[in-house]
């Protein structure tokens, strides 16, 4: 293998390991690195940005996840984060789109249930 791609590939599991740990500027910085070094992953784009809507960098998080689900449109955890980002930048109508298609992917639970039914509120 690529010794970049070897890189990129151990940068990319280096920050899910810290994502999970929520050592979220950690694996901001490390899905950064892969992205370096493999660019256009719409896995690594999609880690980034979910590190970004964590860290509150909704403008990045937006760039990654567009980037992501151009890529790959059937990532339901890309369209749950590019709904939270939608929602903190006041763009209303995508965050409920972004929602839908994540309900469609599978996505469930209640802290989803509550941002879709804002979406829905201000869609009136």
């Amino acid at each position: 293998m690529d010794t970049s791609l070897e890189q990129a590939r151990q940068a990319f599991l280096d920050g899910v390991e810290q994502f999970e740990r929520h050592q979220f500027e950690a694996a901001a910085s490390l899905f950064e690195r892969a992205l370096q070094l493999a660019p256009g992953r719409p896995s690594v784009l999609m880690n980034l940005g979910a590190s970004c809507v964590q860290l509150g960098r909704f403008e990045r998080a937006d760039e990654c996840l567009r980037q992501s689900l151009a890529a790959d449109d059937q990532q339901c955890d890309a369209w749950v984060a590019w709904g939270v980002t939608q929602m903190a930048l006041g763009q209303w109508p995508q965050a409920l789109y972004s929602h839908e298609q994540a309900r469609a992917l599978g996505a469930d639970g209640a802290d989803f249930c509550l941002r879709w039914g804002q979406c829905l509120a201000y869609a009136g």
